[in-house]
């Protein structure tokens, strides 16, 4: 969504609080011609801040690389349930998947629902074509999009689970977030 950061009723930082607040919510690209919401705007997570004295410059090719990033994400989904019933789940939806204790089924936590299939962990992670998931101990696959904290062997997910892993795998999953991140700022 674009927004101007100065409207009359709603500016477009009480509109990017409100979406923020509702929990995902679309891309935000602000545009104004004030410097000083800037550091406001990247608290929101907009995706870009543009001043309108260089919006014909950089909003075409944020545009661009904005649609194009959108395309790929809904690209990227598994369809989970039986033969006649399933149910198309994103990757960017997944918080984290774990092994359910005693059975052959994991389950997909999400924001809003938990889903399940039949399927080892080790099998769907050679699914899984992505690099925002890492396979961990006990049981776990998580999302690095999806990590709030890390902090003393514990992985803190943003939706408030914690998962406990040992050193080896708490280097590992910090090296695949820097990779992550510099895949999606395009580095």
């Amino acid at each position: 969504m674009v927004s101007d950061i100065d409207m009359p009723d709603m500016g477009g930082l009480e509109l990017g609080k409100r979406l923020h607040e509702e929990g995902g919510g679309p891309y935000l690209v602000f545009l104004t011609a004030y410097l000083e919401y800037a550091s406001e705007s990247y608290i929101l997570e907009a995706y870009q801040y543009i001043l309108k004295e260089d919006m014909k410059k950089r909003l075409p090719p944020i545009l661009r690389q904005l649609i194009d990033r959108v395309k790929k994400e809904k690209q990227q989904f598994r369809m989970i349930g039986t033969p006649t019933s399933k149910v198309r789940v994103y990757y960017r939806d997944m918080i984290y998947i774990e092994k359910e204790k005693g059975s052959k089924y994991i389950c997909y936590i999400t924001e809003h629902a938990i889903y399940k299939e039949r399927i080892s962990l080790k099998k769907l992670s050679e699914k899984l074509e992505s690099d925002e998931f890492i396979l961990i101990e006990r049981g776990y696959i998580i999302n690095v999009s999806h990590i709030a904290s890390m902090k003393d062997g514990m992985v803190l997910m943003d939706n408030g689970a914690r998962i406990f892993v040992n050193r080896i795998s708490f280097k590992k999953i910090k090296e695949q977030i820097s990779l992550y991140r510099g895949i999606c700022n395009g580095y």
